[in-house]
């Protein structure tokens, strides 16, 4: 992790994709409390990188609410989702999907 820091810089999108996955691997092995910064710090450099309403941010957004949802903080987890359904909501008005 710490090439890519130095490869890429602190927000480039591949250094997102490696900060999570190396988070949704220590999910998967219950290392909760190391994997939350993780994947919250992969999901604010691919929302600077690609835009906050993104259709990629969507799926970030929403295993992250289900993270959340696990690791029981109920409220984070609620407020996520509402915010991931805001999102496909203006992405399918934009497409003209109602």
């Amino acid at each position: 992790m710490n090439i890519r820091k130095k490869v890429f810089g602190e927000d480039h999108p591949d250094l997102a994709t490696t900060l999570y996955n190396l988070g949704l691997l220590y999910y998967n092995q219950n290392k909760y409390s190391k994997a939350k910064p993780l994947l919250k710090k992969a999901i604010d450099i691919m929302e600077k990188s690609f835009g906050k309403e993104s259709p990629l941010i969507v799926l970030h957004l929403t295993n992250y609410a289900d993270f959340l949802q696990k690791t029981h903080k109920n409220r984070e987890a609620t407020i996520m989702k509402n915010r991931v359904k805001a999102i496909q909501e203006k992405l399918e008005a934009k497409n003209g999907r109602n």
